[in-house]
């Protein structure tokens, strides 16, 4: 399923950066989660881990009100050295998490503008990251490197991040993020049947349905009206959690629902339930330029112009002209691939006996985090049609039973 951005990234993208980084959302962004729409049948997920380390990075090497900007954005420390030592941190503490990780950010610069081997130094030592110059003079050959740097990185999952690089271009920001993981509870396969994915309340498509029972983290918040079912990967802190509606119309509310909610404590909300749970697989492909929705969010410097003295020795100004992100997952009944170029429960987290029903035959969210970091997040609504068959409405599902009752009966 490939999606495309839409003015809801915009939001989605400003909530997954909060809970990348373990911060507040500032008052003034909460405003964004009015007015914007899921279309129908879109899927969307992005990679809010790889586009913080990307913000992060054009912060190092910005300055004046750019750099304040990004600063307030991220809610980030005034001192550059705590910036640096946090990301160090952070990006310490993926060497040991029990499932594969890959994740690259790179920066191209004009080589009208030669890089600084200071700037090179901070970026590698703090984010692990890559700058190098590049002719965008030659289009297709700069289009080229910088698609085959991704796909390298990602193990060639994500492919063709970059259609067209344009001759004038100065300055592109590229993150890739592949991550594979198996489930604690693998689902059998044996089990996985065609099922109906109500995509509205008169269009469903038949998918393919997982089938797992297991004792699990459940529970039921209120604050979101949603089901919230966590979903263990083997030998690490990592979970899928997935975000089921009360109702099916209601994906929408639970987006800005969640702009008020700290994903991160979703855990402690939790109660190990023994559930039979039922969950599509699905792959989505999404592609973002995040430059749009990040000046919205009050980047307005990121359009305008600047010396980069920290970056390079060139005093020409030059722009930002692209942050791009394509993020791709996969989940089936072994595990996830993935890549990317408040409510109260009161009971305690004791076991319930009793066994619970999680189907999620409808539009759901998700999220794929651990204690600290929430790599991915995403939207599931439709499934493509297959064999050249499109989804059918209720009326016309019930025009086929009446057919063939009347078919049968003739017999």
């Amino acid at each position: 399923m490939r999606s495309t951005a839409s003015p809801l990234f915009i939001l989605v993208l400003l909530i997954l950066v909060q809970i990348c980084v373990g911060l507040r959302l500032p008052p003034q962004i909460n405003s964004l989660s009015s007015g914007h729409h899921l279309e129908e049948g879109q899927n969307l997920i992005i990679s809010p881990a790889s586009a913080v380390l990307s913000l992060v990075a054009l912060y190092l090497c910005s300055s004046g009100k750019l750099n304040e900007q990004l600063r307030n954005l991220l809610w980030l420390s005034e001192s550059e050295n705590d910036v640096r030592d946090t990301f160090k941190s952070i990006l310490h503490d993926h060497t040991n998490r029990g499932f594969e990780l890959l994740l690259a950010n790179k920066i191209y610069l004009s080589s009208a503008h030669p890089v600084l081997p200071s700037f090179r130094e901070l970026l590698t030592s703090t984010l692990n990251a890559n700058v190098d110059n590049i002719d965008f003079k030659d289009s297709e050959a700069a289009t080229d490197n910088i698609n085959q740097w991704v796909a390298l990185q990602t193990k060639n999952k994500v492919l063709n991040l970059i259609q067209n690089v344009p001759p004038k271009t100065a300055f592109i920001f590229v993150n890739a993020l592949h991550l594979r993981a198996t489930w604690d509870q693998p689902f059998n396969r044996n089990r996985t049947s065609e099922k109906k994915f109500h995509m509205t309340h008169t269009k469903t498509v038949n998918v393919n349905m997982m089938h797992l029972e297991a004792e699990v983290p459940y529970g039921h918040l209120s604050a979101i009206e949603a089901e919230v079912l966590q979903l263990r990967f083997r030998n690490s802190c990592l979970s899928m959690y997935i975000l089921l509606p009360d109702r099916l119309e209601d994906l929408q509310k639970l987006v800005k629902r969640m702009s008020q909610f700290d994903a991160m404590s979703l855990p402690k909300h939790l109660v190990n339930t023994r559930m039979s749970i039922t969950i599509p697989k699905f792959n989505i492909d999404s592609s973002h330029n995040l430059i749009p929705p990040l000046a919205s969010l009050g980047l307005t410097d990121i359009f305008v112009s600047h010396r980069y003295p920290k970056l390079t020795s060139s005093t020409v100004p030059i722009k930002v002209d692209q942050i791009h992100q394509k993020a791709v997952i996969k989940v089936n009944e072994i595990g996830v691939e993935a890549s990317a170029a408040t409510g109260i429960v009161t009971k305690h987290p004791v076991a319930i006996e009793c066994k619970k029903f999680f189907v999620a035959n409808r539009p759901f969210a998700f999220y794929i985090q651990d204690k600290n970091i929430v790599y991915f997040h995403g939207f599931v609504q439709g499934f493509p049609t297959r064999n050249g068959h499109s989804s059918q409405t209720t009326e016309e599902l019930r025009r086929k039973n009446s057919l063939l009752k009347a078919a049968g009966d003739n017999d």
